[in-house]
Parts: C-alpha cells; structure tokens; sequence
C-alpha cells in the first residue's frame, strides 16, 4: 500500500559468502538476527551459497540479545564455546560484525588469523575496526535520491500504481577475511 526502496540483501549475502568459499572456507556461520525481514532475506542468500557447494548452513542464534552488538557478542560466545568452531562468519549486519570482532578479542581469537568475517552495510565505522571489515556496501545516498524521485512521481501522478525498488549492493575486500 506504499513505495518502497530496499537494498538486494539477498545478493549482498549471496557475493559476501561466495567470496568467502572462493577464498578457501568450508565452515562459514551466519550470526544474525533473524527477527528482522532484511537479516533474514541476508540468511537465504548466506545459505543459497552454502548449498551451491553442497555445503551445511549454520545460523548462530543466542536466546535473547539486547541491541545488534550484543547480539554479536552472544554469537561470539556460542562459536568459541564449540568444539567445531567455524572458519568464518557472515554477520547479518556491522553492528553485529562489531560485536563479533569485539568478544572474539577479548576472548584471546584473531581476526582474519583464526577466524574470518564479514558484515553487511559498510557503516562509517567498519574501517576503523582492527583490522578493517570486509562488508557489503549499500549505497546510502542512492537510496535517499530514489525515494525523492518516486515521491516527485506520486505527487505528477498520485494514481500510479505503487512500486518497489530494490537497489544493488557490492562487497568491499578489506582485512578480515583470511585466504585459506
């Protein structure tokens, strides 16, 4: 009953996890929130690459969370706590990736070096994490001029049946990502 711009969550996962199986990785984990409809649009592309090399998706779930980071720093207790820890993980979000990064640090684990990880968004703030996150990126300011244009064509044709945009993301390579 509305407009609507998005971001491809799905193929932003879909290019972030790929990338990660082309760089040697076999046991990748999915970290995120589940309760939100783009985290989980993000799983299914996380997990149609993971089933494109026949490879078992596993999504890091904590009971209750309290915010993205510490969501990732539940997730980072649950993957330390296994005896099977995974190679890499795909974080639903950067916030989430940041709450990763920050538990698995403090618990004595390296980034890329034990294991890798991704985010998705690239926040302001993901380069200047130690090392910098390799993320998917939205392009903020695309999706703010596309909701001006479609508010600028309701306005010339209130009428007009209501669209969906969904705007393309691309992985950005930084440091967290080890070559296996």
């Amino acid at each position: 009953r509305y407009d609507q711009v998005g971001f491809d969550d799905f193929n932003g996962a879909l290019q972030a996890t790929r990338y990660l199986i082309a760089q040697g990785h076999r046991l990748i984990d999915f970290a995120g929130d589940m309760s939100y409809p783009w985290i989980q649009r993000r799983f299914d592309g996380y997990r149609h690459a993971m089933r494109e090399k026949k490879l078992k998706p596993v999504s890091v779930q904590p009971q209750e969370s309290d915010g993205f980071v510490d969501f990732g720093q539940k997730s980072a207790g649950r993957i330390v706590a296994r005896s099977s820890r995974p190679t890499a993980v795909v974080a639903g979000n950067d916030e989430t990736a940041y709450g990763l990064w920050l538990s698995l640090r403090r618990q004595g684990v390296k980034v890329p070096d034990e294991i890798s990880l991704v985010g998705f968004d690239d926040r302001e703030e993901a380069v200047l994490m130690d090392p910098p996150l390799s993320t998917v990126r939205v392009h903020k300011e695309e999706i703010g001029e596309t909701c001006m244009k479609m508010l600028l064509e309701r306005l010339h044709h209130p009428q007009m049946a209501f669209s969906q945009r969904i705007l393309p993301t691309e992985f950005v390579v930084r440091e967290t990502v080890r070559k296996l």
